[in-house]
């Protein structure tokens, strides 16, 4: 898939249909993350939007079907928070973060409750009052991590403006703590919100390089993180000239130049795999089949995978619980 060998969107639908048939919790868990990656980066922007909701309302169907208390029910509780972009998962999430219709087995702990903190404040759902609520119950190291980070992954530009200057310009923020900052700054669907940080990563990776502005005193662990996580990732064209013409007229220390080749090249991944889907879904099929058929590599017909649709009836809400079958 990351090759654009398989298109993203028939990958998903393969990791829907098959990731209750592993044993493996971590192998669930792997596998449904490198899915929503396809889903969020290895599609077009304007297949995402269909896409997502496909992946969301499988995640659903797959949660239907986990086995109670499982350590493969949480993986997929945790993944449908990542996902949840409509009204119905996030009145479900806000209804499993007040104790209501949380599916049987289901332990919802201080770690799960971070979880859907976060993902309803990525979805402007929880704002400051809700996330001090939630820190004034755990009011620990860790607890302070996770409201920094549900505080960034906010799709507001204050958040975002907040966040920056707490990664970037302030070196009393705990190392952890920048962290977990940096790593809940970019979501997908806040490209907009994202777009003016470009040329504020390009100013810091400037100084973190030529030794500016404190980042020497700071600590390797602290660069690596504004390096890694805040390079834009909304992969396009535009992008990638601009970051290779900034590369090109910029001098750079060789730490530095490695950390952004590695992320040029992820945008590279992702533009090839998104031009394989647009490939594929422009390629018509003639007389004789498609061109997959006509060199003998399309698989049998009962073996192609078909859309993982959901049902309306399918798709739990606050008004209609997630029971097992």
């Amino acid at each position: 898939c990351r090759d654009g060998e398989l298109p993203a969107d028939q990958y998903q639908e393969l990791v829907l249909r098959g990731a209750l048939t592993e044993t493996d919790p971590s192998a669930v868990q792997r596998t449904l993350g490198q899915a929503w990656t396809a889903t969020v980066r290895y599609l077009p922007a304007d297949a995402r939007a269909s896409a997502t909701e496909n992946f969301e309302r499988g995640l659903a169907r797959l949660l239907r079907d986990a086995e109670a208390g499982s350590d493969t029910q949480l993986t997929v509780v945790r993944q449908l928070a990542t996902a949840a972009r409509s009204d119905a998962a996030a009145e479900l999430l806000a209804a499993w973060l007040a104790g209501e219709e949380v599916p049987p087995g289901l332990t919802v702990d201080t770690d799960l409750r971070w979880h859907l903190v976060t993902a309803l404040a990525r979805l402007g759902r929880a704002d400051e009052s809700a996330i001090e609520a939630e820190l004034a119950a755990d009011n620990t190291i860790t607890g302070r991590q996770h409201a920094a980070a549900a505080r960034a992954a906010r799709p507001t530009a204050e958040a975002k403006a907040e966040a920056w200057r707490a990664a970037v310009e302030d070196p009393q923020v705990p190392n952890e703590t920048q962290r977990s900052i940096c790593l809940a700054f970019q979501q997908p669907g806040q490209e907009e919100v994202l777009r003016p940080y470009t040329n504020s990563f390009f100013e810091v990776a400037e100084a973190i390089s030529a030794g500016r502005d404190g980042w020497p005193e700071r600590g390797t662990a602290r660069r690596d993180n504004v390096l890694d996580y805040l390079f834009p990732t909304d992969a396009t064209r535009e992008l990638v000239s601009r970051v290779e013409h900034w590369m090109s007229t910029t001098e750079l220390a060789p730490a530095v130049r490695r950390s952004i080749s590695e992320s040029q090249d992820d945008l590279l991944r992702s533009l090839n795999a998104q031009a394989a889907f647009t490939a594929g879904a422009e390629s018509p099929a003639d007389e004789t089949g498609s061109p997959a058929e006509e060199s003998g590599d399309a698989p049998a017909e009962a073996e192609r995978a078909e859309p993982n649709q959901v049902a309306e009836d399918d798709w739990p809400t606050t008004e209609q619980p997630i029971v097992r079958d």
